[in-house]
């Protein structure tokens, strides 16, 4: 399994793919075959051990994709993530990818362009940290708060 911001990439037989966007209230569910399957189940995978991984999501929120390798980029919205989260990422490319990125520093941050895998509470955190408000323009955004919305976000 590989992660790519908040999607989860799992590498399944015959070079096809299932990633998942989990959004707010989806589960994967690790048990036993014979366990109850929960009414908002949208997926079973059967493993050969016996076991199932079960996708809960109960506002069916998440999102879900099977697909061959070579389809991955027309996944909606993963070919446009910026880097990963845990990537190495200088501040002169974070400042420039913020640069090219209109509106409110919050929407910014959770629209994953910048920078993918920061959630919405995380971002809350990020910005209360450097302490920058949420719904302060990008372009109203020094040098200084921009480079201590980058450091909390590493």
């Amino acid at each position: 399994m590989d992660r790519r911001g908040k999607w989860l990439i799992f590498k399944l037989s015959g070079a096809r793919r299932m990633l998942i966007n989990p959004m707010l209230t989806s589960a994967l569910q690790y048990c036993d075959r014979r366990e109850r399957v929960f009414k908002r189940t949208c997926v079973v995978l059967e493993l050969v051990n016996g076991w199932d991984l079960r996708y809960v999501d109960d506002k069916q929120m998440g999102m879900v994709y099977y697909v061959a390798e070579d389809q991955l980029g027309e996944v909606p919205r993963i070919g446009e993530q910026g880097p990963d989260v845990l990537d190495e990422v200088s501040f002169e490319s974070f400042q420039e990818r913020l640069r090219s990125s209109p509106g409110e520093i919050k929407g910014i941050l959770t629209r994953g362009k910048v920078i993918s895998g920061i959630g919405n509470a995380y971002t809350d955190e990020i910005l209360f940290e450097a302490q920058v408000y949420p719904f302060r323009k990008r372009k109203a955004l020094s040098v200084e708060e921009q480079r201590r919305i980058f450091e909390k976000s590493r």
